[in-house]
């Protein structure tokens, strides 16, 4: 019991400071589910773009450099393509470019608005019986163009994953959270399937 008081007094103490805002930036994962189709092209990444709003230079640059790591592997792992390349290797006829750009990378922990008058209420069940401590809500969205080494446009996808959950003390989101990795790992599914099917019947 010590141990878990503890915890609540902590989460009570961090609730003071009021809600926690940051970028979501992985890590990404490994994909769902095998491609539903592999193309027999080869693929390579772009340099991810982040033109979510509120980012300053310098931090969209390491996201970028993040993300296109982050993609690569997803794609390969993946089996979307045949194989994967890797810039400067030049891309031949038949290859394409993926261009990935993230629009919103939205992340937010805030106290519940029911968590301090439920705790002090209940004389501290709230949170004993997994009352809301905390409300988290993301909101990540992109866009992917898939194109020719000439630049031409073959395939594009854009998409948003929006989600807001409570979260309490037996919650794994308390103990360790993924700060969004999921939302992202779903954005970059729905865009991936999405491109490739179009990809497909070119």
């Amino acid at each position: 019991m010590n141990t878990l008081l503890r915890a609540a007094t902590l989460a009570a103490l961090l609730s003071m400071t009021g809600c926690i805002s940051y970028n979501v930036t992985g890590p990404v994962g490994t994909p769902p589910h095998p491609a539903s189709v592999t193309s027999p092209r080869t693929a390579q990444i772009a340099d991810v773009v982040v033109s979510a709003p509120g980012i300053d230079e310098a931090t969209r640059t390491t996201i970028s450099r993040s993300l296109t790591s982050q993609l690569g592997q997803y794609v390969e792992k993946g089996g979307y393509f045949k194989a994967i390349s890797e810039y400067p290797t030049r891309l031949d006829e038949q290859d394409v470019l993926l261009k990935f750009d993230m629009t919103s990378l939205k992340g937010r922990r805030a106290p519940h608005p029911g968590y301090f008058p439920g705790a002090l209420l209940t004389l501290t069940l709230w949170i004993w019986v997994n009352g809301p401590i905390y409300v988290d809500s993301f909101d990540v969205a992109g866009d992917l163009v898939i194109v020719d080494r000439n630049g031409s446009e073959l395939a594009r996808a854009k998409d948003q994953v929006k989600l807001e959950r409570n979260v309490g003390l037996y919650g794994r989101e308390y103990w360790a959270p993924t700060m969004g990795s999921k939302q992202l790992n779903q954005l970059v599914t729905e865009l991936m399937d999405t491109a490739t099917v179009q990809l497909a019947k070119r």
